[in-house]
């Protein structure tokens, strides 16, 4: 077998799919990292984060601890927002990254984009 951008994708979301089972038996949330391949093997970084408020995922669960630092609310998380004239989802928030910590998803295409928090408070209407 040799890995191709498809076959990476299958076995992500197989892998993803596998985890599904200990994170509900452990209480736990799994974030399967970027992966990088070659035609022989991949690589990836797997973390993991105790599930105590019932967050669907390691994005989720870490709005929850970091939203109010940035002026946003538990409940924006999964909002819909306008930016740059495009319809994005409010996925998550990156605390180390200064410059843009806030994680959208764009309705149309499916892509992750990171924003700045400023721009995403003035487009919530905060």
């Amino acid at each position: 077998m040799s890995f191709t951008k498809q076959n990476i994708e299958d076995v992500r979301n197989d892998i993803l799919s596998a985890l599904k089972k200990v994170e509900l038996k452990h209480g736990v949330l799994f974030n399967l990292g970027r992966i990088s391949y070659t035609n022989t093997d991949f690589r990836a970084s797997l973390t993991c984060a105790t599930n105590n408020s019932g967050a669907v995922n390691t994005l989720q669960l870490e709005w929850e601890k970091y939203c109010h630092v940035y002026g946003f609310n538990k409940t924006d998380f999964d909002k819909k927002v306008n930016l740059n004239g495009e319809v994005h989802q409010i996925i998550g928030i990156k605390s180390r990254n200064r410059k843009y910590p806030i994680i959208t998803k764009k309705i149309s295409n499916g892509k992750q984009y990171k924003w700045p928090q400023h721009a995403v408070l003035l487009a919530l209407g905060s």
